[in-house]
């Protein structure tokens, strides 16, 4: 006969099943859960549509599995999962309970978690990035902050703000976008996208084909990031950067920075406001890899 927790654990992966389209697992028989049990209800989430989603889902299976379920999410090979459980670790450091004083989050907590970052995205955060997490405030285990600012951002022209060594102007037939040494042809649709956001930036990185433009606001909302070809100007595809994952953070601060980094198979963009987040993106097609954020 099953267990109530067995019978409480299979209808929400049911539920969870019904909410996000994910695969059936085989349900649990009375046994205590292994680690490879508590794996393969991890992997029942997939990608959730939204970072509200993504929260929800996070939340239910935390309360589920405990730290049995946040060790076995950090060895799994989706980076969403194993850097979403790392970051729990970090929040259960910080009292549960709401304060209207902050306190420093736990300086070696925060190291472990950023080593445990950069092991698996096989690089080194942005300098910039690295320090914001470092010095993180908490309000409470739900109100971690991230107080600084966009030093490295300035007018680059247009309206948009933007790293130091990025520049946008209108020329005749259209717009061009400096990064150092290097410029492309962007086409209107790009700026544009500007308009949707209060307080305008644009961050890019390019090769010899193609450029990738993100184009955000102030606030660390959902934005586009596009890719566009450099010899006809055109926007191949677009695709959606979650951030914050329209989720309102309570306290925080008010800028919004982002830093673009192309590899081969990945572009990947870190991104810093009410929340630190990464996510990682396909060149060819703007599929997402993965994506983490200290907001869901």
């Amino acid at each position: 006969m099953l267990s109530k927790s067995v019978l409480v654990l299979n209808s929400l992966i049911i539920i969870l099943v019904y909410q996000f389209g994910v695969a059936v697992c085989r349900p649990l028989d009375d046994k205590s859960l292994s680690k490879e049990e508590i794996v393969r209800q991890g992997n029942a989430f997939s990608k959730a549509k939204s970072g509200r989603e993504a929260a929800h889902a996070y939340e239910q299976f935390f309360k589920q599995f405990g730290t049995a379920g946040i060790k076995a999410l950090k060895e799994q090979s989706n980076e969403s999962f194993a850097l979403r459980a790392a970051w729990e670790e970090v929040r259960l450091t910080v009292d549960e309970k709401r304060s209207e004083l902050d306190v420093l989050v736990n300086a070696q907590v925060l190291n472990r978690f950023l080593g445990f970052l950069e092991g698996r995205l096989r690089r080194n955060a942005p300098d910039w990035w690295q320090d914001l997490l470092l010095r993180a405030r908490a309000f409470g285990r739900d109100n971690i902050v991230f107080l600084g600012k966009c030093a490295y951002y300035h007018k680059a022209g247009l309206g948009f703000h933007g790293p130091r060594d990025t520049s946008v102007e209108k020329v005749d037939g259209g717009f061009l976008l400096k990064i150092g040494m290097d410029s492309v042809s962007i086409p209107k649709v790009v700026i544009d996208e500007g308009e949707k956001h209060s307080g305008p930036c644009i961050s890019a990185v390019c090769d010899s084909h193609s450029c990738f433009v993100a184009i955000h606001g102030q606030a660390c909302f959902p934005y586009t990031l596009f890719r566009v070809d450099r010899e006809t100007g055109t926007v191949q595809w677009k695709t959606r950067v979650w951030a914050e994952g329209e989720l309102i953070g309570g306290y925080g601060p008010t800028y919004h920075c982002t830093a673009l980094i192309l590899e081969k198979e990945r572009i990947l963009v870190f991104g810093a406001g009410t929340c630190l987040y990464v996510e990682a993106f396909d060149p060819k097609n703007g599929k997402d890899i993965f994506r983490f954020s200290t907001s869901y």
